[in-house]
């Protein structure tokens, strides 16, 4: 079967080109592609908010992430600062609660039940691409509720019994903290 699986190109063969994209041409690029809402990184978060909207608050939030098609490779694109910060704040209780899996689908229906996967993974629920259909209906039909939500700010002003600060204060902050060091 050929796989369909999206491979890299190398950014340097880009360069190679002399077409005359800079690394600072790909940096205002990746700012650009942060502000779209239908990629997956701003996607997922807006699904999420939509159903809590929807739904309310809930006691748990089980997320089943499938890195079948994943290599080492992509591994080692992860930045390992990043991981430290996070696992920093995992506590021992969160940590139990992380599941691996290798050995497919199956081994997930002892947590999760087999009804609420799709049938494209083994589950009873409806196709993938049924689900993904629904989705994108949801939130085209909810682009008001988006557009109230991105104009929502925060009015420090309003808030009381807390410091606010001042120009007086800035006398008060010596040095600089270009080298503060957090461990």
């Amino acid at each position: 079967m050929e796989s369909f699986a999206a491979k890299e190109f190398p950014i340097e063969e880009e360069y190679k080109k002399n077409h005359g994209v800079t690394p600072e041409d790909v940096m205002v690029l990746r700012k650009w592609l942060q502000t779209q809402p239908h990629l997956p990184e701003r996607a997922m978060l807006m699904i999420i908010d939509l159903w809590q909207y929807e739904e309310g608050t809930w006691p748990a939030l089980e997320l089943v992430f499938n890195f079948a098609n994943y290599t080492f490779g992509h591994i080692t694109k992860i930045d390992l600062r990043n991981i430290q910060l996070i696992t920093f704040y995992l506590q021992s209780e969160l940590l139990k609660c992380l599941h691996i899996y290798s050995d497919g689908i199956a081994a997930l229906h002892n947590h999760i039940p087999a009804q609420h996967f799709p049938k494209d993974v083994g589950g009873e629920y409806k196709t993938l691409n049924e689900c993904k259909d629904v989705i994108l209906k949801k939130l085209r039909g909810n682009a008001a509720f988006f557009a109230a939500e991105s104009k929502k700010r925060v009015s420090e002003e309003l808030r009381q019994n807390e410091q606010r600060w001042d120009r007086a204060y800035e006398h008060l902050v010596y040095g600089s903290f270009k080298k503060l060091d957090i461990d």
